[in-house]
């Protein structure tokens, strides 16, 4: 029970500081326009949606793939933004706090999901949580192409195209030969 309120407080104050941030963009950064490019459905966005919702997911299996995912392509996805910082610095030091916040969260979240035993603890469990990364890539992928020509080619969640990568070496990957290419080495490298 303990556990179920930690991750729906994280949850909580995830959803509250992301509708803050959209506001600071639409407001200040860019003059009453959306930014796609940051849709809150990226790699490091999804501990806000799984977060809100674990507590209430009846089904174990199910559970343990998301608390899976959340101990390792989250946790990873925070740990290694801190060795190449270029998304985390922002112009607005607004920007910039909330980046690190919420990074050192998803750092948080995987520790304490790995210590309280929810994680992985057998290769079915890192299965189900790989299962859940590839589920997110393709709705990302979905939402890249739904929103493809609204966002004037400006939305890439998780960098799976059809926008080119802007992560360092898929970005080159990307330009070189293509999205396609840089996807379907950026998913397996992940």
């Amino acid at each position: 029970q303990t556990a179920n309120r930690i991750l729906l407080g994280c949850g909580l104050f995830l959803a509250v500081a992301e509708v803050l941030k959209q506001f600071f963009y639409y407001y200040v950064m860019m003059d009453h326009s959306y930014a796609w490019g940051e849709f809150p459905f990226q790699l490091c966005s999804i501990p806000m949606y799984l977060c809100l919702i674990l507590p209430f997911v009846k089904s174990e299996r199910i559970k343990r793939a998301m608390c899976g995912f959340l101990m390792t392509y989250n946790m990873l996805g925070g740990f290694i933004s801190f060795f190449e910082p270029s998304g985390l610095l922002h112009e607005y030091w607004t920007l910039t706090f909330h980046a690190l916040i919420w990074h050192m969260l998803l750092v948080f979240l995987g520790t304490f999901i790995a210590l309280s035993g929810r994680g992985c603890r057998s290769r079915k469990d890192y299965w189900g949580a790989t299962v859940t990364f590839l589920v997110l890539c393709a709705v990302a992928f979905g939402i890249n192409c739904a929103f493809w020509n609204i966002s004037g080619g400006q939305i890439n969640m998780f960098f799976v195209g059809p926008a080119n990568s802007s992560l360092v070496v898929f970005k080159q990957i990307s330009e070189l030969l293509g999205w396609y290419v840089s996807t379907a080495v950026y998913i397996p490298a992940t």
